[in-house]
């Protein structure tokens, strides 16, 4: 993963090394402690926490990466798991057991102590609990797979294997990301790392590897299996980089540039953000679509120790962004860091390109890169300091209605938590309103041990699971390609009793006010954050025929039409077939959340996103 991650740079050099400890206190910052709240008497400390570590070696763990969560009616929390030889595990914590669900039967030298190839990602179907369907990120030959699986009984149907997305890739390479998550859109979120590509990968926009991608996942059932690739397995959202890039460069009268962001041969599709080296980590803001990640930084960068103040060696980043973006990499990381021409620790193709880019225009011209060559500027880092191994954790929302008894208090309400992966800290991060600055950070947990006597000391997987609770996934105790008595699944919960009902997460905002569900404190940074714009490709808004405020819809078109709700797994839940124009009172959904509206007519049919 590269920046002395899990000490793979100690190893391939045959080097013995010193990890620095945090320091608590640093110069020229104030020191730290936990974030106060207004509606509760006395101050936060560790004892207000408990660290638990509920899946260990015992069970068998080696190698775990990622996560992802299922909670019952009674507020049990079902931990599915990976670990990066092939292993996909399920913590029940009714019986608190863990059992495995099946494995990916790599080929060749796959999932074995190979670098950082193997099964890297997770992600759990919106639809979940009625269809029991699983993504995995992993390697396979030549390329890196994004694919569905069923579970049936609990144990992975092989045989069920659909593939999205294939990313191709270098075998036995660094950097792999996979990280994924679905918002509460439908939408999958996909990290990739940069797999040593260089400029033919974060800085190629027709290269999938290094950045965040964002594809819609299309629901279809078990018996098709259709030829992986956009339109077939998937469909784009609106607002990825592709739409950004040439409404931007039209904006500033750069019109070729723009033609060429339209261009999919030169841009692909799916990538929402660009120019990141491994970015591991990923984490989604439910409310105002920020995606956050970690992204794991250069290793020529010195030190070891936290600190933000070494300006010389700023390599390491936790970025939120807020709109389709270009991270830097492989010309800058962390806060304009540019690594020299002779790493001495890790020989990464450092060529001629470093250090000598506008960063409000950088170009990429390398021949064999066959994207656009200027990218969007620079976006620096929500958060660097000196090298290390940076990673997200989840951007906390507290809710008073989640009655479980083991969420945090609201004192994190929209606070960040990020961690690094060598150094084994936790901090929480205040943010601005505009996800764009730090304002505070707070080192929290830093004296927590579970029963057992461990601590966190190697965090990968950072969330923040549907009870409220924390969620770490701990690789080992500083040790690589093996298992030790820190390895597995720690879980933070709050033990004390502030807590506040009335502060519940804020609505999704939309800067159109026609809908009613506004709400004009969130701010509108690109077409996808409003859950009342369109889903289908190219479907213009205002000329759809139809209008809509709080549960009335109005069709204005002329004769003969259907009209149907459907929710994210493309399960009809409404429908009605009548003649136009027409006004429609919706009401009765079971559950409150995202659906879609499809209107068909003779002429035409739209599809819209509604909150109800």
């Amino acid at each position: 993963m590269g920046a002395n991650f899990f000490l793979n740079i100690l190893l391939r050099k045959g080097a013995i090394r010193i990890l620095f400890i945090l320091m608590a206190f640093l110069t020229g910052q104030a020191a730290f402690g936990y974030p106060s709240f207004d509606g509760c008497t006395g101050s936060l400390s560790d004892s207000d926490f408990k660290l638990e570590h509920l899946a260990t070696r015992n069970d068998g763990i080696l190698e775990p990466l990622k996560m992802a969560f299922d909670m019952d009616e009674n507020n049990n929390v079902f931990i599915y798991f990976i670990q990066r030889r092939g292993t996909i595990s399920l913590y029940n914590p009714v019986t608190d057991k863990v059992s495995m669900l099946g494995k990916i039967p790599f080929i060749g030298d796959m999932g074995t102590v190979v670098v950082e190839d193997g099964l890297v990602g997770i992600a759990l179907d919106p639809g979940f609990k009625t269809n029991k369907w699983l993504y995995l990120f992993y390697s396979w030959e030549e390329a890196f797979r994004v694919s569905r699986f069923t579970l049936i009984n609990d144990s992975l149907n092989m045989g069920s294997e659909k593939i999205i997305l294939k990313i191709l890739s270098g075998r036995a390479r660094w950097h792999t990301g996979g990280a994924m998550q679905f918002d509460d859109y439908g939408d999958l979120w996909i990290s990739v790392g940069d797999n040593e590509s260089m400029e033919n990968g974060p800085a190629n926009t027709a290269d999938l590897r290094g950045g965040i991608l964002r594809i819609r996942p299309i629901p279809f059932p078990d018996t098709q299996t259709p030829t992986p690739g956009a339109g077939a397995t998937y469909t784009i959202p609106k607002g990825n980089m592709w739409e950004h890039g040439a409404e931007y460069f039209s904006s500033i009268n750069e019109n070729t540039i723009a033609s060429q962001y339209r261009d999919p041969a030169q841009m692909r599709r799916e990538i929402y953000a660009k120019g990141t080296r491994n970015s591991y980590t990923l984490s989604l803001d439910p409310v105002r679509r920020w995606a956050a990640f970690g992204d794991c930084g250069p290793d020529y960068s010195t030190g070891g120790e936290y600190d933000v103040n070494d300006s010389a060696n700023m390599s390491e980043e936790h970025t939120i962004i807020t709109k389709p973006s270009f991270m830097g990499w492989p010309y800058w990381s962390g806060w304009n860091y540019t690594q020299p021409n002779t790493a001495e620790y890790y020989d990464e193709p450092n060529e001629s390109f470093w250090g000598a880019k506008d960063p409000l225009k950088p170009e990429n011209k390398n021949a064999h890169a066959q994207g656009v060559d200027r990218l969007l500027p620079y976006t620096g880092a929500t958060h660097a300091y000196r090298h290390s191994c940076a990673m997200t954790g989840p951007i906390y929302r507290y809710n008073g209605a989640l009655s479980t008894g083991v969420k945090l208090p609201p004192h994190f309400d929209r606070y960040w938590f990020v961690t690094d992966s060598n150094l084994g800290w936790i901090r929480a991060l205040k943010l601005n309103n505009e996800g764009t600055k730090v304002e505070s950070s707070e080192l929290v947990f830093s004296s927590l041990k579970s029963s057992n006597e461990q601590v966190i000391t190697q965090p990968l997987d950072f969330q923040a699971g549907p009870d409220g609770a924390l969620y770490v996934v701990n690789y080992s105790c500083k040790a690589w390609y093996t298992t030790d008595a820190c390895a597995g699944i720690f879980k933070i919960s709050y033990t004390g009793s502030c807590q506040a009902p009335d502060i519940v997460p804020e609505k999704t905002g939309c800067t159109d006010e026609r809908y009613g569900e506004y709400d004009s404190t969130v701010s509108f940074h690109d077409s996808s954050a409003c859950i009342t714009k369109t889903i289908g490709a190219y479907v213009e808004t205002e000329k759809s025929g139809f209008s809509m405020r709080d549960s009335k819809i109005n069709v204005t078109l002329e004769g003969e039409h259907t009209l149907q709700i459907l929710d994210l797994q493309g399960r009809v839940v409404y429908s009605k077939t009548s003649k136009g124009p027409r006004e429609y009172s919706v009401t009765g959904l079971v559950n409150r959340g995202i659906y879609v509206l499809r209107i068909r007519s003779q002429q035409r049919e739209f599809l819209q996103k509604l909150l109800y």
